[in-house]
């Protein structure tokens, strides 16, 4: 066997040997000196690198055959000793470059991240031959584990595998958290404090943007021999990785470049040695079958429901969706609450768009330190869990309410900082519109003018499994003050096969079963007045007007309100004008916009505790299914905009109107104002002013509470004339 070997680099030239001696009479005093050729006056120079053979070989395989589980890796690189240890061979070239590309499937496990550390640069340059354990990289750092044998030695020289600061990209130096300015990246320390050898390494990581696909880069490696390295990343439910979803083989390719190639840096394709390597996931989640071909399964799961559930009263709302291994990842999701749950946005201000540009630039770090939205704005806050298996890393955010968008007039912003472990993935910003229905009220998130969950963050899968929301700002969700079983549903959508591709996200609804309770407790006792503002002879045309006063919130919303009117008002066909089509009203908002300007005999108002401004707009004479048009009250609203839709019908020979289905909500008051004189829609049976005209009124409460009355229709009589009432008198 022989006792050296040359150098593999050829580019280096003639490279100097170095002598430094010592004498026992002058112990302080050392001579050095170099030379670059030999006795016989050849230069030192390495030549003939082309005809030193290299031939690594890799075998790689995650420590799972389980589809998406938390995994270690297995990486053992084999380098032939034969020429080592032959006297007469060449040895084999020592490895200049490795870069080895997991496949695609395995990916960085989120659940990771929690109490997971980093080894700094000051760290790293702690770790000396002698250093203890923990003194350099801190052990928490600490990822997997190195093993490396050489016929050099008997015994096997160990080291660990540490994860490297996260560059900080506000820092302007090159460096200065680790030496790529990489999101990820490693160090490898070897050591043997009995033989005198450390070795330092830094490695590269870096995941695919959209696939998550692992490559690690580590380059200028020492030129040091060696028969065999292997590097175990450890294993449990915070492992570094994921296995793939699906069962297969998936193959590991490892490119080596040699110290021996004619420009190592810049290596042909012939001079770099690939090594691929295969391994199979065989069975599915938890040990169970392997997922069936085509679209992976999708059942989630939805939690949902206020605090307290005392009918008409404030309490926080939670709502919670999961997933399992193996199915699809969440990519949209809607969520339509219970008839009659709202929120009280009266006082709240909007986060303005401004400041949620902000925040989409911030580092985690960065938003929980200083939050972009005005804290006023904020109405709740969320927790997001993500990895695999039973461990999840989850991660802090908090709920905004905003302004318009998506031709929504209401949004939602959910802006969560990324921060978990040693990781700072920057701010997730999810704008949501919030609509809601104008004839029921129902609030829902409208997944189509929403924007879709992260399936990948700067090359990390997210792998969602846990989406909580929690709407607790005080004194704003209430419930409804009605007691009928009713659901909060969701539709949620999931990734398909391609997480990147919106074209197979399927769609599955869920729901959660809600009730109110203790409605009897709500007093129910609305007040209408009706009055006839104009000409009170018989043949003329009055205003009317109805005003409704009630008692906001704590007392129990209409669900159906009818009004008979008296049989001195009928319906006069001369004056329509027009009649709105419920097409037409449906165009350009879908609140009467497009209406003819005939179709318009009044005007309401309605003030709801709800809201900071009362709701207002036209009444129409809108097509209807029945014999007579429809009366609509179309209230519009900064924020929300509702339809009251009244079926008018006759009874017995007098007028009626029926709202079958009112929104379950608080309300102060509400007028309607109808026309009088040449655009009235009511002509006088007979002269009101003698005698009093009762119109009958039923109210429905939402709590199965019923109001009956029949209050008289206040009119304007003129007095007689003093002189004309003397004269009667007088006849008599």
């Amino acid at each position: 066997m022989a006792n050296l070997t040359n150098q593999m680099d050829c580019v280096a030239g003639a490279t100097p040997w170095r002598l430094q001696a010592n004498s026992w009479q002058d112990v302080g005093n050392i001579d050095t000196a170099s030379f670059t050729v030999d006795t016989n006056g050849n230069p030192t120079a390495v030549a003939d690198c082309d005809s030193v053979p290299f031939d690594p070989t890799v075998n790689a395989r995650t420590t799972t055959d389980l589809t998406e589980t938390s995994s270690g890796l297995d990486f053992e690189l084999n380098i032939p000793e034969t020429g080592l240890l032959n006297a007469d061979g060449n040895a084999q070239s020592h490895v200049k470059r490795a870069v080895v590309a997991l496949p695609a499937g395995v990916t960085i496990n989120p659940s990771s991240a929690e109490g997971l550390g980093v080894c700094t640069p000051i760290d790293y340059a702690n770790e000396t031959l002698d250093s203890r354990p923990g003194a350099g990289c801190p052990n928490r750092s600490k990822i997997g584990t190195v093993d490396v044998e050489t016929p050099l030695l008997q015994e096997h020289l160990t080291g660990s595998l540490y994860l490297a600061e996260q560059d900080d990209p506000s820092t302007p130096q090159h460096g200065v958290e680790n030496p790529f300015d990489s999101l990820l990246a490693l160090y490898m320390v070897i050591k043997n404090p009995k033989r005198g050898v450390i070795v330092k390494l830094a490695g590269k990581v870096e995941p695919d943007q959209k696939d998550g696909r692992i490559t690690t880069t580590f380059d200028d490696l020492p030129q040091l021999p060696f028969s065999k390295f292997t590097l175990h990343f450890r294993e449990g439910a915070r492992a570094s990785l994921v296995s793939p979803q699906a069962c297969g083989t998936y193959i590991t390719q490892a490119d080596f470049v040699p110290w021996s190639a004619a420009d190592p840096d810049n290596p042909t394709s012939a001079e770099i040695a690939h090594a691929p390597s295969q391994f199979k996931v065989t069975r599915g989640v938890g040990g169970g079958p392997c997922p069936s071909g085509g679209i992976p399964p999708f059942k989630p799961g939805l939690i949902a429901g206020t605090i307290n559930n005392a009918a008409g009263r404030f309490s926080p709302f939670n709502a919670r969706l999961t997933r399992n291994d193996g199915e699809q990842q969440f990519t949209n999701f809607s969520i339509k609450l219970p008839p009659g749950l709202s929120g009280k946005l009266a006082g709240v201000p909007y986060c303005p768009d401004s400041a949620i540009e902000v925040a989409k630039a911030k580092t985690g770090t960065e938003e929980l330190a200083n939050p972009s939205c005005p804290a006023a704005s904020e109405v709740g806050h969320t927790l997001v869990g993500a990895g695999v298996g039973s461990i999840q890393t989850y991660v802090p955010g908090k709920v905004y309410l905003a302004g318009p968008y998506n031709g929504s007039s209401l949004s939602v912003i959910a802006i969560t900082s990324a921060v978990a472990g040693p990781f700072d993935l920057g701010t997730v910003v999810i704008r949501q519109a919030l609509r809601v229905n104008p004839e029921t009220g129902e609030v829902f998130i409208d997944p189509t003018g929403s924007d879709p969950l992260p399936h990948i963050i700067k090359g990390i899968p997210t792998k969602l499994r846990d989406i909580r929301v929690y709407v607790d700002r005080p004194e704003f969700t209430i419930n409804p003050s009605s007691c009928k079983p009713t659901s909060t549903a969701s539709t949620v959508l999931g990734s398909g096969l391609d997480f990147s591709s919106p074209l197979d996200d399927e769609p599955v609804t869920v729901s959660t079963r809600f009730q109110a309770a203790d409605c009897a407790a709500l007093p129910f006792k609305p007040k209408l007045t009706l009055s006839l503002k104009g000409g009170t002879r018989r043949g003329a045309h009055p205003a009317l007007k109805a005003f409704l006063r009630m008692n906001g919130i704590g007392e129990a919303g209409i669900a159906r309100a009818q009004v008979t009117l008296p049989r001195s008002e009928f319906i006069e066909n001369a004056h329509f004008d027009t009649i709105c089509t419920r097409a037409q009203f449906k165009l350009l908002g879908g609140n009467g916009e497009a209406c003819p300007a005939g179709s318009i005999y009044g005007f309401a108002r309605a003030k709801t505790p709800l809201l900071d401004e009362p709701l207002e707009g036209p009444i129409f004479l809108r097509s209807s299914e029945h014999e007579l048009p429809d009366v609509v009250a179309s209230l519009r609203g900064q924020q929300i905009d509702v339809h009251l839709i009244g079926r008018v019908d006759s009874v017995k020979g007098q007028l009626r109107n029926t709202f079958e289905t009112v929104p379950d909500a608080p309300v102060d008051w509400a007028s309607f104002n109808f026309k009088g004189a040449k655009k009235g829609l009511f002509v006088n049976s007979t002269n009101l002013c003698r005698k009093p005209n009762r119109a009958e009124v039923s109210f429905d409460g939402q709590n199965g509470k019923a109001y009956d009355y029949r209050p008289a229709v206040k009119v304007k009589c003129k007095a007689k004339h003093k002189k004309q009432a003397k004269h009667k008198r007088a006849a008599r």
